[in-house]
This record gives structure tokens, C-alpha cells and sequence, in this order.
């Protein structure tokens, strides 16, 4: 198969697992725009962005890229305070296309990686390539309660991986309760627009390697799979629990 053949291949597999959400603000009927990307074939959706706030004075509608009309409601049903990472179920969704997370979570510096963005409101499902600027090894999840906003950088050593407190420490106002230590991805090549954020990053196989979550300059800056990983797991244990979904957090 050619090359272009393999890419079209590549954007048509990636782009069916995408959703867009429409969150709108009851207060003031203001309304934002988030990516978000479904985990299995009943419509589970994996949303978070350094700036998204999801409460009970926010209602959310739902719609596959690939569709036309917002007309699926969406609630919130876990929230990750370390990463500000949701999980939603969609109403009446089923039979729906979900993505794999990549295997070891390996990322070496100037692998490449894709992202079907929404640079704007007018070129929304853009295919974009890009980089990874500072490699991913040996990461490990945070266990402890740390916050950004008591991490110091260590200009002292370079670390194995990028961070949260790197990019967040002073600037976490609006989320106090981010970790220093959640892994990060540096991507260069990519467009990191507000209304993409929440969505997939794909290496060249398809597979979800990340989440779209910030910008920090011209680079897109992601939460690394093992994160997303670990937050699906949560969600599993809870409800294998018989507990039921958490919502702990989603009303704060």
C-alpha cells in the first residue's frame, strides 16, 4: 500500500473514535467546545484540559466527528483530580468505534505522532503530524497527594520524562489539586489549539499514545497514555466495585 493510501487509512480509523462536545455554561448560556474520544463500544468518552471545569452548572451535548448534530447528552460520571481527566457516558450511544492504547507507553525523542485536531471552529478535523520533543521512559504514576503548587523544578538534573509541576507550578489558580509528577508529552509540529484539547494522540499505528491537554509555546504538550490507562482502570475497579460510577469531584 502507498504511502498515501496508509495515511488516508491512518485518518479514517483515528477520526471514528473522536466526539465533540458542546459544554454550555447554564449561568450564561456561554458555550465552549472540547474534544473527547471514546474508550469502548457503549459510549464512554475520555475528555481533560488544563483549563476544563466540568460542574453541575454545565450541560453537555455530545456528537461523533463524523456526524452533524449535537443531539446525545453527556454526563459526567468519574473525574481525576491529579490530571483533570473526565470520563462521560453518552445517552443512548451504542455500537460505537473506541481506540487502543498503545502497549509500553515508549516514547523516544522525534518518534511521530498524529492528531486529528480542531485548530478552529472553521477547519475542524484537520489531520496533523507531528514530533515528540523530549522522550518518555521508566514512567511512573503518582501515588502520593502532592500539588503544583509545591514543586520547584530541579535545574540540577534532567529528568526521564516531562511533568505537570514543570509546566503548572504558580500557574494552578484555577486547579489547585494538579500533581507535580503526572507524565507529560512534548510534541512539536502540532497546533495545540484550546478547542482540540481532550483529544486522542495517535503514534503512526493508530494506537493512542496520549491526550491532548495544553500548550506550552508552540508546542503541543499531552497526558502520556500510562495516565489514561490508569484512569480507565480506576473506573473499572469502582464499578466492579458495585459501587457505580464515581462522580467524585465532578460537582465541586
Amino acid at each position: 500500500m502507498e504511502k498515501e493510501d496508509c495515511e488516508q487509512l491512518l485518518y479514517s480509523n483515528c477520526k471514528e473514535i473522536i466526539w465533540v462536545l458542546r459544554i454550555t455554561n447554564l449561568e450564561d448560556s456561554s458555550t465552549k467546545f472540547h474534544q473527547s474520544f471514546a474508550i469502548d463500544s457503549s459510549g464512554t468518552l475520555m475528555t481533560g484540559a488544563s483549563t476544563l471545569r466540568l460542574t453541575s452548572s454545565h450541560e453537555i451535548h455530545a456528537r461523533r466527528l463524523n456526524s452533524n448534530n449535537f443531539d446525545l447528552k453527556a454526563i459526567v460520571i468519574h473525574w481525576n483530580r491529579e490530571c483533570n481527566i473526565f470520563v462521560l457516558k453518552v445517552e443512548g450511544a451504542s455500537d460505537c468505534k473506541f481506540g487502543k492504547f498503545c502497549d509500553d507507553g515508549i516514547l523516544d525523542a522525534n518518534k511521530e505522532v498524529v492528531n486529528i485536531g480542531t485548530q478552529s471552529r472553521s477547519v475542524i478535523g484537520s489531520f496533523w503530524k507531528g514530533k515528540v520533543s523530549f522522550p518518555c521512559r521508566d514512567v511512573r504514576i503518582p501515588t502520593d497527594r502532592k500539588t503544583c503548587a509545591d514543586y520547584v523544578c530541579d535545574m540540577n538534573i534532567t529528568p526521564e520524562y516531562r511533568v505537570m509541576g514543570d509546566l503548572f507550578s504558580g500557574m494552578t489558580k484555577n486547579q489547585p489539586h494538579f500533581h507535580p509528577s503526572v507524565p507529560l508529552i512534548q510534541i512539536e509540529g502540532i497546533y495545540p489549539s484550546v478547542e482540540s484539547r481532550g483529544g486522542p494522540i495517535f503514534d503512526i499505528r493508530g494506537k493512542i499514545i496520549g491526550m491532548s491537554f495544553a500548550d506550552y509555546g508552540p508546542y503541543l504538550i499531552g497526558i502520556h497514555v500510562s495516565v489514561l490507562k490508569q484512569v480507565q482502570q480506576d473506573l473499572r475497579a469502582i464499578v466492579d466495585d458495585g459501587s457505580g460510577p464515581s462522580m467524585r469531584g465532578a460537582r465541586d
